[in-house]
């Protein structure tokens, strides 16, 4: 098998005949496959990175794809999670579907399977109701098998001729079609029914990994090993992206808080020749002139923010800091909301400088609620973005006598009706070895009604020491704070 540098599989070279070899050459090999996938512009695709075109196959190794009786074209359709739901040949005649659980585990349906159970057979003909069309009230696009929008006695003879039974289940294609991406994109293995997902496998009878994702810290090379630390990604064998699949993706299972952090930085153009030190995963192509290409990429500082949060602290030094925080201020009627927050008892050669990043995530009823995701600062949804992203404002210097440093922080959530924010603010070293250490967390409030948009008062209290590693928003889940455990 031949995969590009993302793991797509690209060409599989087939020995049917055992015993197999770990190395045959081009004699033992009895048909080529190969594998094309989605566009490409500049530095990323159009749709995403598992985005399956079609296979082509040489049955005769010739070294071509066009041969009447041993080759085939096969389109792929997939859904909105990009897993393969139909087949097309060439000439655009539909061949087989597959559905699958949410867990992803595969029914195939033959071509001619109306009633969805797999098979074809007198149930599926005795559904066929000719002389529907598009628009009627008894029009089965599943029994209109050429899809030319009327069932006819063309479809009824389809179904006919190809009568059978159905696959096992768990199957994604016949031995006719023979193709091996199924759900979500993914390399399916039929001898074992385990989806091949790059670093991991996936097992739909468990509906579950059966490895954890390799980003993380082995515990021999930790010199305080924590569980966070050696599962970066978390120990939970169930989850992915973490534990946000519908707005956060993740192909490689290699996603990080690094990572996430970046999405949300404000951009920069600069030419692509002049690099101002912006890692190249983030930097794509933008635009192409006589005299070079324009580049666009993460802003260097907001990426230089974003490795000091997602850091963990050395352990070169112990902060001994704690956070406390003012009463908040609010005003009646409105959304304003402000409080000091003061790091006190720190040794600023530990920790010089803490910072501030603030969570937010908003519900409107009954429209659902949205992620977790960073503030970028803007006040009333009308000013400009902190330019310290991704802390709310700049850090604040922590100084002696006392080791402490204050930091006065004010928001005010942009109005909507029937609107709920909650925010989570997280106070942190930004700058010494203790850099990334977490000084405490506080939750706040405030919403509006259905009618006129009035704005109830805000709440807020700050979040205990030892809930904050269970409460921290998903970015910074792998995350611990305080003592080591």
């Amino acid at each position: 098998m031949y995969c590009s540098s993302d793991w797509q599989l690209l060409e599989a070279r087939i020995d049917a005949d055992a015993p197999f070899e770990d190395d045959p050459d081009d004699a033992d090999i009895d048909r080529r496959v190969q594998y094309l996938w989605g566009e490409c512009r500049g530095r990323f695709r159009v749709r995403y990175l598992d985005d399956l075109v079609m296979h082509r196959v040489d049955g005769n190794t010739d070294g071509d794809y066009d041969d009447v009786g041993s080759d085939a074209k096969w389109y792929h359709l997939t859904d909105a999670q990009f897993s393969t739901v139909a087949v097309m040949g060439a000439n655009g005649d539909l061949h087989e579907r597959v559905s699958y659980d949410p867990y992803g585990k595969a029914r195939h349906h033959l071509l001619a399977d109306v009633d969805g159970d797999g098979d074809s057979d007198l149930d599926d003909r005795n559904s066929i109701d000719t002389g529907r069309s598009i628009g009627s009230a008894y029009y089965n696009v599943d029994a209109d098998f050429d899809r030319d929008g009327d069932v006819d006695m063309t479809d009824f003879l389809t179904a006919v001729a190809g009568s059978g039974a159905a696959l096992p289940a768990g199957r994604i294609s016949s031995s006719d079609v023979g193709s091996t991406i199924g759900w979500d994109g993914y390399v399916f293995n039929a001898e074992t029914a385990e989806y091949t997902v790059r670093h991991r496998h996936y097992n739909t009878e468990l509906g579950r990994w059966l490895e954890r994702d390799p980003l993380s810290v082995p515990s021999s090379t930790a010199a305080k090993p924590r569980i966070s630390r050696v599962y970066r990604d978390g120990m939970n064998l169930y989850g992915y992206a973490r534990e946000q699949p519908i707005s956060r993706r993740d192909p490689h299972g290699l996603a990080s808080c690094m990572d996430t952090c970046v999405s949300g930085c404000p951009e920069t153009y600069f030419p692509c020749g002049n690099n101002p030190g912006i890692p190249d995963k983030y930097v794509r192509t933008h635009s192409h002139y006589d005299d070079g290409a324009i580049c666009r990429g993460p802003s260097l500082s907001c990426v230089q923010g974003c490795k000091t949060m997602c850091s963990e602290p050395s352990d070169s030094c112990k902060p001994k800091g704690s956070v406390s925080w003012g009463a908040p201020t609010t005003s009646p009627g409105s959304s304003g909301f402000s409080l000091a927050i003061q790091v006190v008892g720190e040794d600023p050669n530990c920790c010089s400088k803490f910072g501030v990043v603030q969570f937010a995530k908003y519900t409107i009823s009954p429209y659902g609620s949205s992620g977790w995701g960073i503030d970028d600062g803007r006040i009333g949804g009308s000013s400009n973005p902190s330019p310290a992203a991704p802390f709310y404002g700049d850090p604040v210097a922590i100084r002696n006598p006392g080791g402490r440093g204050t930091f006065i922080f004010a928001d005010q959530p942009c109005s909507g009706y029937n609107r709920f924010w909650e925010f989570k603010i997280v106070v942190m070293c930004t700058a010494g070895p203790a850099a990334g250490h977490i000084y405490g967390m506080y939750m706040w409030s405030v919403g509006t009604g259905l009618i006129g948009g009035v704005w109830s008062p805000p709440t807020g209290a700050p979040l205990l020491p030892g809930a904050v590693p269970y409460k921290l928003p998903s970015i910074l889940k792998d995350r611990c704070c305080g003592e080591d455990t």
